[in-house]
């Protein structure tokens, strides 16, 4: 009699609606929770990468192109999960906790030196590695060496949108600058105009015309290698093939930038220089399309027509599970986003409590004389305006006892945006863009006037064998008690600003530029006698 009601009752419990239906979604939701909370906590993760990038994106024209890459990052994630491998269990669940704690550990140091230097590029590559090297640890868990070898490209393509740290752009930039600038003007000079290269400007007779307006740099020298990285994934190139079209398109950015420049001193020489600003957009960005063509051309003919797609191998259900067990438990998951919320939640404290002790800074303003000798009025192009995104700006050059004088001064309101945009345009980066040479860098010279104490970086630029004597000045709207005067923007001096919880404050910025001075010591002095003149104790409006 039992055997016969267990073989009745067996059809019953397969073919019921709680084993073929509900039970069999209860299972199938517990296989897919630690994927759907690991894809949660990874995906606040990237967000928060984006989150930081994205400052950069839009203050710098050289890297709106960044904007495009989290889409391209997701859609060549989402090719590669069409095509990938078996998953294996990791060889080391010890040894990947480690990694991965260590991970999340250095976040938070990361987080709290970026709240304070938003513009610190070397700090943002920090970031970006630690987000890859955690994405990475969740595909080593889910699948072992072959999903981490097979999702590696892709979730490291968003590296190609930060931007480079300044120590190796600066220099790379200025050099292919200079190059440009030369070819160029050897190509003018053959259609006979008369040109000639002085570092990364143009000399026309009475013109000068700049390589690139406003310390843009090389525009599309970045974006170009991002589409060369791009296209070697998609269309699944060799490695020989792939630096072949990195190589190629380094080129072809040096040639469309050559031709770029040729075309606008071009204009400027026949049509006035009058005319540069309306032809500066519209011939930048057509040479970027063309060069973009050009790439994606080459990468669709050097495709591997006979490259084959991976076969998707699916696990079998009970012999795989999802992530393992380490990492797989959503409490493991839960625990990782509460860590991310601390990481937030102390930060912000920290910053706050420093603010709450940070008093107003002594408020200035520039007055500029407009009753100076030969006194004239100095106005940014639509170009600089632009980049620079400033608030208040009053600019002027005149004389004084025969020495040339130019002055900048520019506010930008408390934000987020305002150290990143202040400090993004600074002497050494904007005048080798006018075909200025650092010779060299004096140190920080103190000045005082009207009651206001403002600390100077005193720069030496050589413009056409003459010595430019450039003094200038960043300040913000707060200070913290003992606070060190003056930034130098080295690795001490940003450190110090995150001690001492400086954040998203307005910030100002005057630049006096002596021509003619016969030392350091006379521009000293000429600037003991200029900033009593120039500078006021007065409240700054909001």
């Amino acid at each position: 009699m039992g055997a016969i009601s267990k073989s009745w009752a067996a059809p019953c419990m397969r073919d019921g609606p709680w084993y073929g239906g509900r039970m069999s979604e209860q299972m199938g939701w517990r296989r897919e929770w630690p994927t759907l909370a690991g894809l949660t906590v990874l995906g606040s993760l990237w967000l928060f990468l984006v989150n930081q990038l994205r400052v950069e994106w839009s203050v710098n024209e050289q890297y709106n192109y960044g904007w495009f890459v989290p889409g391209l990052s997701l859609y060549l994630f989402w090719e590669a999960w069409q095509t990938r491998p078996a998953a294996t269990p990791p060889a080391s669940k010890k040894g990947l906790g480690l990694v991965l704690g260590g991970l999340l550990i250095l976040l938070l140091p990361v987080r709290l030196m970026l709240e304070a230097n938003p513009d610190w590029r070397p700090a943002s590559w920090v970031l970006a590695i630690l987000v890859v090297g955690i994405t990475w640890c969740g595909l080593y868990a889910r699948g072992g060496v072959p999903w981490w070898r097979h999702f590696a490209f892709s979730t490291a393509f968003i590296l190609t949108a930060v931007p480079w740290p300044s120590v190796i752009e600066q220099p790379l930039v200025r050099e292919l600058m200079n190059w440009v600038a030369t070819f160029s003007v050897e190509l003018l000079t053959w259609l006979g105009i008369p040109a000639q290269a002085r570092g990364n400007v143009i000399a026309l007779p009475g013109q000068l015309v700049g390589v690139d307006e406003a310390c843009s740099g090389v525009r599309s020298l970045q974006t170009i290698l991002m589409a060369a990285l791009f296209l070697g994934e998609v269309y699944r190139l060799s490695v020989k093939r792939r630096g072949f079209l990195l190589a190629f398109s380094l080129g072809l950015a040096f040639v469309a930038n050559v031709a770029r420049a040729f075309v606008l001193v071009w204009i400027v020489a026949h049509e006035g220089a009058a005319n540069l600003s309306k032809w500066h957009d519209p011939i930048g960005y057509t040479v970027l399309i063309v060069s973009l063509a050009g790439v994606a051309a080459l990468g669709h003919a050097l495709r591997n027509r006979t490259a084959v797609s991976a076969p998707v191998v699916e696990p079998q259900v009970g012999t795989e599970r999802l992530f393992t067990p380490a990492m797989g438990s959503p409490r493991v998951w839960g625990a990782i986003f509460i860590w991310l919320l601390v990481i937030e939640g102390a930060t912000d404290a920290w910053y706050r409590w420093h603010e709450w002790h940070a008093v107003q800074a002594m408020p200035w303003s520039v007055q500029l004389p407009t009753g100076a000798e030969q006194f004239r009025p100095v106005k940014l192009s639509e170009v600089e305006s632009r980049l620079l995104r400033v608030n208040r700006v009053e600019a002027g050059a005149w004389l004084d006892s025969g020495v040339e004088v130019m002055t900048y001064f520019l506010r930008w309101e408390p934000g987020r945006t305002a150290a990143q945009l202040a400090r993004l345009h600074r002497p050494e980066i904007c005048l080798p863009s006018a075909g200025c040479f650092l010779r060299s860098n004096e140190g920080t010279w103190i000045g005082e006037a009207n009651g206001v104490t403002l600390p100077f970086r005193q720069l030496v630029f050589d413009f056409n064998r003459t010595p430019l004597y450039v003094f200038y000045c960043l300040r913000e709207d707060r200070v913290i008690e003992g606070a060190e005067a003056g930034e130098d923007w080295s690795i001490r001096s940003r450190w110090q600003a995150m001690i001492e919880g400086r954040r998203n404050q307005g910030q100002q910025v005057l630049e006096v530029i002596l021509r003619g001075p016969q030392d350091s010591s006379q521009a000293e002095e000429i600037m003991r006698r200029l900033l009593p003149v120039l500078v006021k104790a007065a409240p700054v409006k909001n």
